[in-house]
């Protein structure tokens, strides 16, 4: 790809076929394949960053927290664009949930229709792996980058896990960054908006900026409403790269610099 990097792209298991967490496993399993197989990849180990959009966000948290756990410190960074990190459905959690549930593409009303095949295979929202947010430490992650949308439902829950998780000035490089966008998901490329590839394109160059070059991107929901879990398009989110794939939960990428 034109960034230079080694991406893994993660085919994760998906509900309803492959039950809660099934695709949580396959996630952290890969990314600890991704370190222990450094040599056959052709990178020097050094810099391990896993990213996701959306619910693939849900994964990225969730998974820095499984490494923690294990005392796996091998994943260096954690990228989260417009994370889903809070699967209680009750609009009163966050100010964003009602300040934009309607008339931005993604909104507040469809947060749980497009969670139901996961909560439906057994995710529980109040168990900190389904919902990152509520663990009760989010001390000793990896360093987070964390995009949210300004007129997003899921912006205030990735603002506030920025600020528990990874507690830095939000000028400071080397911790959380906090960018507005046209709205929920730039990664989609929403047609009607003809600034969604600039600005898709800036947030690559600010990723590999903030990580020390590393880039690694996933592919947002490219569905229409209404189209419920589908193969969904392909979209080319910068010169030589494009993303397709299966949509249910989002994307979960491990990238590793080469």
């Amino acid at each position: 790809m034109s960034a230079a990097r080694h991406v893994i792209s993660v085919g994760y298991r998906l509900a309803p076929e492959a039950a809660f967490p099934a695709g949580l496993r396959d996630c952290y399993g890969v990314a600890r394949w991704a370190a222990e197989n450094g040599k056959s990849l052709k990178w020097d180990g050094a810099t391990l960053a896993i990213a996701g959009d959306s619910s693939g966000g849900t994964f990225v948290a969730a998974v820095a927290a499984m490494a923690r756990d294990d005392g796996f410190g091998r994943i260096t960074h954690q990228v989260l664009y417009y994370p889903s990190l809070d699967l209680d459905f009750d609009q009163d959690r966050y100010a964003s949930l009602r300040e934009n549930a309607e008339g931005y593409g993604l909104e507040t009303a469809a947060l749980k229709p497009f969670n139901t095949f996961y909560i439906g295979s057994g995710a529980d929202p109040a168990d900190p792996p389904v919902s990152p947010i509520k663990r009760a430490d989010l001390t000793g992650l990896p360093p987070a980058l964390i995009i949210t949308a300004e007129y997003d439902p899921l912006r205030d829950e990735g603002e506030l896990y920025g600020r528990i998780a990874t507690p830095v000035d939000i000028d400071d490089p080397s911790g959380l960054v906090a960018a507005t966008a046209t709205g929920c998901g730039p990664m989609c490329l929403n047609p009607r908006s003809p600034r969604s590839l600039p600005c898709v394109s800036s947030r690559c160059a600010d990723l590999a900026a903030q990580v020390g070059g590393l880039l690694a991107v996933a592919g947002a929901a490219a569905s229409t409403p209404g189209s419920g879990p589908a193969r969904r398009r392909p979209a080319t989110i910068a010169p030589g790269l494009t993303l397709g794939g299966r949509w249910r939960r989002g994307h979960f990428t491990a990238a590793a610099h080469r």
